[in-house]
C-alpha cells in the first residue's frame, strides 16, 4: 500500500492546530505538525511509502470558471501577512524538509492542483493499493476496490462500501452530484435550490417528474451550469 497525502490540506489542518510553534524565532508550526502527522501515519498503516500531492500557485479552473474560489481568496488576501508566513512554511518542507528526509515522490504541476495530482496517478497505477490522505470530499469519485480514502480529521477511513451505503450510486458518479449541486468551498455555484442529497436522488430517479425541482434540474439553463461544472 502506499499512501498518498493531499499536502496542502494536511498543512492547512497543521496550520489551524499548532500555528504559533516557533524555533529561534521562525515559525514551524505547521512543518512541526506536517511530520507529526507522517509519523503517525507510517506508524498506524506500517508503511514508509508515501507520494506528496501539492497545489500550484494557479489553477487552470479559474479559466474556465473565473469565480473558482474567489471568497477564498478575498478571504486569503485579508490575511496576508499570516498567509504569506503559512505559506513560507509549505514551501520549506516540498522544497528542503521533504528532500532532506529522502522522500522523493513529491509532486507539483503548475495550473494543477493535489487533487489533480492525486487522481493521475491512481488513474495511471490501477494495479497498486492506495490510501488517500485528505478531507476534501471531492476525492470520493477516486474510491474503488483498491483505493481508500483517510480522513485525518475524523482519523476514520472511507471505503467505496462505505460510500455505497451512503449515497446508493458508484463513487464515479460522485462527480455528476458535484455538477448538479455545485462546490461551497470551492465558490462554483450548483442548481439553486439542490443540494448534494437532492442531486443524488436526481440521478438514481427518485425525483416525482412532476415536481418543480425536476423540472428546474432539465431547463437548458440548469443542463449548462452542469456541463460547464463538469469541466
Amino acid at each position: 500500500m502506499i499512501i498518498i497525502l493531499d499536502a496542502n490540506n494536511i498543512c492547512h489542518i497543521a496550520k489551524h492546530t499548532i500555528k504559533d510553534l516557533s524555533y529561534k524565532g521562525e515559525d514551524v508550526g505547521i512543518i512541526f505538525g506536517f511530520l507529526r502527522q507522517i509519523f503517525y501515519l507510517s506508524n498506524k498503516f506500517k508503511t514508509d511509502k508515501f507520494i506528496f500531492a501539492w497545489d500550484s500557485g494557479k489553477s487552470f479552473r479559474k479559466s474556465i470558471y473565473p469565480e473558482y474560489k474567489a471568497k477564498r481568496r478575498e478571504r486569503l488576501e485579508g490575511e496576508s501577512i499570516d498567509e504569506k508566513r503559512a505559506f513560507k512554511q509549505f514551501f520549506i518542507i516540498r522544497k528542503e524538509v521533504l528532500p532532506a528526509i529522502g522522500f522523493k515522490n513529491n509532486f507539483i504541476l503548475t495550473g494543477y492542483e493535489a487533487d489533480d495530482i492525486i487522481g493521475s496517478i491512481i488513474k495511471n497505477n490501477s494495479s497498486i493499493e492506495f490510501l488517500i490522505v485528505s478531507t476534501d470530499s471531492d476525492l470520493y469519485q477516486l474510491l474503488s476496490s483498491h483505493v481508500r480514502i483517510y480522513n485525518s480529521r475524523k482519523k476514520e477511513i472511507y471505503t467505496s462500501l462505505d460510500f455505497f451505503k451512503e449515497w446508493e450510486i458508484l463513487p464515479h458518479r460522485w462527480i455528476e452530484i458535484k455538477a448538479i449541486s455545485g462546490c461551497n468551498s470551492d465558490g462554483i455555484e450548483g442548481i439553486k435550490g439542490v443540494g448534494e442529497k437532492t442531486a443524488c436522488k436526481y440521478l438514481k430517479g427518485g425525483l416525482n417528474k412532476k415536481s418543480k425541482i425536476f423540472s428546474v434540474l432539465n431547463t437548458e439553463e440548469s443542463k449548462a451550469i452542469i456541463e460547464r461544472n463538469k469541466k
